[in-house]
């Protein structure tokens, strides 16, 4: 994994953020098997179809 204050990843840092385009979801407390992609989902499916990813 690169650390967010590596040189490595501040090199490439300007690629993600400038053509990526996504949903960060922030939750305090969460266990260990916790899976942010199926909170996504229901997040996403909650706020109906102007929420979903474009292809």
């Amino acid at each position: 994994m690169i650390s967010s204050d590596s040189p490595a990843y501040r090199d490439i840092l300007r690629l993600r953020t400038d053509h990526v385009e996504g949903d960060l979801v922030l939750i305090e407390g969460v266990g260990p098997h916790y899976d942010p992609s199926e909170r996504a989902r229901t997040l996403r499916t909650q706020a109906g179809p102007a929420s979903q990813p474009t292809a």
